[in-house]
Order: structure tokens, then C-alpha cells, then sequence
């Protein structure tokens, strides 16, 4: 191995050291996981006198989780019961964990849980001879739907609940965007931030006038830029780029555009009225005048030759309107362990 890579190999092993130090455990838990030390017996600091405990154990994935709820296996095995992350397996990005995971109810209800990435010791004693067969399930549903649902495993024995969603706190179910005209320049003075925060506070004064029933999601509505701009042939719902005659894309060099949207949580008959709005009148008309940007590509298409009719000329996302999307309503979730039906299931 040479020097420059065993230096590498030092740094990187130096980087997860320094980061497990520094952060803890919890910098390598990308799910809903407990706050585990380096090494802790899963059950040591549990009363198990003080209810009805019942951990639910999930090994791999392409193994059915159990559940344990006999007392006396839970006692036996209360310091046998031992976890340590993976520090390593867990810092590696990606979707997903090995399987494992250990969720502990107390009256059905969860008090602990870890669940990483992976683990480097998963030692569950003798608790596995006393499980009893669970399954993993998801439910989705819109609010009403959902709490429903939620009351209804709540008075099922059979049911050990380990994630929910909190339902919005407004009741505003609906989520949509409005769009407003893009501002294209080519003073690189401009501030786009300032913009942005001048038009969500304009739209949010006008609204709060007489309006409860909504919530702006971002103060802000600056989102995002586009540069250098494209030029495009409208006339096709792709909008297919121009390109010139050395077989390069035209496009405005030295313009930047910049994209201006405010995202709502709303009633539905918030959004209905909203489609009604004129929203153009909040954002500063001058900005928007886009004159110099319309003389910039003609400038470029007499330059290029391109033949394509003027007014089916665009530029590729730009924004030249107000608009205001299709309404997404939220759905919520619960992930649950059911005990499996059969004769180890009964009573």
C-alpha cells in the first residue's frame, strides 16, 4: 500500500471517529431511532413490575417480527437483552436498514425503540423462544380516515402501534402552490432573497386582513434561479430547445431568472377562493416588465438564424403568469405489529 493511500485511509478512519465523537450516536441514525449509548442492555433501566411490558423483535426482513409478552421470559432476560450500533454500517447514505429493530410497549403503548441502520451486537437471550408471530403493517389515510382508524387499533389487543403522524394542528388539509411571474435580469446587483421576502409579506398582509384559514409553509418566496436561459419552442408541451446553427443551444448569456412561489396549508374552501385571486397585484410590477429580456432573444435569434416564429419562442423555465396548482390533500400514516392469527396466538 502506498504512503498517499495509507494516509487516505487514516484520515477517513480519522473523520468517523472524530464525527461518532463529536455528534454521538444519534449523527448515524437516519430513522426513528432511541438515544442507545455505545453498548446499553435494552431492559436494565425498565420496571417490568410496573405494567404490562411486551417488546416487539423484527430480525431481518425476510423474517416474520415476534412479539413478547410472558413475564417471566421478560424477566429472565432482562440484562440479556443487548444492543450496539453499528457505527460504521450506519454512517454509510441509503435508503433502508438491515431489518433488525426492537420496539418495547408498555400497555401497548411504545416507550422505546431503537431501530439504525444496523447493529453490531443483537443479542435478544432467550426472549425469542416465548415470541408469539406479529406482522408489519402500514395504514394511509386522509385526517378524518386516519383518526378513525387510530381510535380503532387503539381498542384492539391485538395491536402494538410504533409510528404515527401528528394530524395538522389547523385542520388545513389541503397543500398547493401559487406561482407567480419569474423576474429575469442581468443586474447581477439584484437581490433575489429580498425580493422574495418583500412578496411573501405583501401577500401575508393582504390575506391575514380577513383570512384565519391557511398557513404560509416558508416565509419566503424566492425559489430558486435558472441561468444561463434557454430558448425553447413552445408550441410542443416538452418545449424543445433551439438550437443555432454550430448545433449549440441558444440561450441569453449574462441573464438569470429567478422564481418567486409561496406553498400554502389551507382549507378546501381557502383554495377555492383562491383560484379567484389576483395575486399579480402583490409582486412589484416593475420587476417584472420583461421587455429587456424580450429584446435580449431577439437580439440572439437574428444572430442564430433560426426560422421558428417569433411568439412560439420561449425561454425553458420561466414563468411569465400567475398560477396556482391542483391541490395535494394530506394523507397520514401508522405503522403497526398485528398478532398473526393461529393456536400460539390465542388467549
Amino acid at each position: 500500500m502506498t504512503t498517499l493511500a495509507i494516509g487516505m485511509l487514516f484520515l477517513a478512519v480519522f473523520a468517523i471517529a472524530f464525527a461518532i465523537y463529536t455528534f454521538g450516536t444519534n449523527v448515524f441514525d437516519f430513522r426513528d431511532v432511541s438515544k442507545l449509548g455505545d453498548s446499553e442492555a435494552f431492559l436494565e433501566d425498565v420496571d417490568l413490575a410496573a405494567g404490562k411490558y411486551a417488546p416487539v423483535i423484527q430480525r431481518r426482513h425476510d423474517q416474520p417480527p415476534q412479539m413478547i409478552d410472558d413475564e417471566t421470559a421478560l424477566i429472565e432476560n432482562q440484562s440479556a437483552v443487548r444492543l450496539k450500533i453499528n457505527h460504521l454500517l450506519s454512517f454509510v447514505p441509503g435508503e433502508g436498514g438491515f431489518g433488525e429493530a426492537v420496539y418495547l410497549f408498555k400497555d401497548r403503548q411504545l416507550v422505546k425503540s431503537a431501530n439504525p441502520k444496523a447493529f453490531s451486537i443483537f443479542e435478544m437471550g432467550t426472549l425469542e423462544q416465548s415470541g408469539r408471530p406479529v406482522t408489519s403493517k402500514v395504514y394511509t389515510g386522509f385526517r378524518d380516515d386516519y383518526l378513525a382508524e387510530a381510535r380503532r387499533m387503539a381498542g384492539r389487543r391485538d395491536i402494538y402501534v410504533y409510528q404515527t403522524n401528528e394530524p395538522d394542528p389547523d385542520a388545513f388539509e389541503y397543500q398547493f402552490t401559487v406561482r407567480f411571474p419569474s423576474i429575469a435580469t442581468n443586474d447581477e446587483a439584484f437581490d433575489a432573497s429580498a425580493a422574495g421576502a418583500t412578496l411573501y409579506e405583501r401577500v401575508l398582509e393582504a390575506l391575514q386582513h380577513n383570512r384565519t384559514d391557511f398557513r404560509i409553509d416558508y416565509p419566503s418566496a424566492f425559489g430558486g434561479s435558472v441561468a444561463p436561459l434557454l430558448l425553447c419552442d413552445s408550441s410542443f408541451n416538452d418545449c424543445p430547445y433551439l438550437y443555432g446553427s454550430d448545433g449549440s443551444v441558444l440561450k441569453l448569456e449574462g441573464w438569470t431568472a429567478y422564481r418567486y412561489q409561496l406553498n400554502f396549508s389551507a382549507t378546501p374552501q381557502f383554495y377555492a377562493d383562491a383560484l379567484q385571486w389576483d395575486f399579480n397585484k402583490h409582486q412589484d410590477e416593475a420587476l417584472c416588465v420583461n421587455t429587456p429580456v424580450l429584446s435580449a432573444i431577439d437580439d440572439v435569434l437574428a444572430a442564430s438564424g433560426v426560422s421558428v416564429p417569433r411568439a412560439r419562442i420561449s425561454t425553458a423555465n420561466y414563468e411569465d403568469q400567475v398560477s396556482v396548482t391542483t391541490p395535494k390533500q394530506k394523507q397520514y400514516s401508522l405503522r403497526y405489529s398485528e398478532l398473526m392469527p393461529g393456536p400460539e396466538n390465542e388467549g
